[in-house]
């Protein structure tokens, strides 16, 4: 079974590339401006990341949003 990004996954991993673009800062300070914008923990950001790296890992949506943050994040 093929599985697809939600919206609002795909929001959230659409901010991190927008802000990373705009900011350029690091994995850490992207995180948390992703988190203040959208009033979540910093945590629950990068826990959500966590499931769609694991998740969608092979998805072409993901593959190709991913591609906009720089290898040397984690997720």
């Amino acid at each position: 079974m093929r599985f697809a990004l939600t919206p609002s996954e795909r929001e959230l991993l659409l901010g991190m590339c927008n802000c990373y673009r705009v900011c350029g800062e690091g994995f850490e300070e992207t995180v948390t401006m992703v988190a203040n914008a959208r009033g979540l923990e910093r945590e629950e950001v990068v826990r959500r990341l966590i499931e769609m790296k694991e998740r969608y890992g092979s998805d072409r949506d993901y593959r190709e949003l991913r591609a906009r943050l720089p290898k040397e994040f984690p997720i």
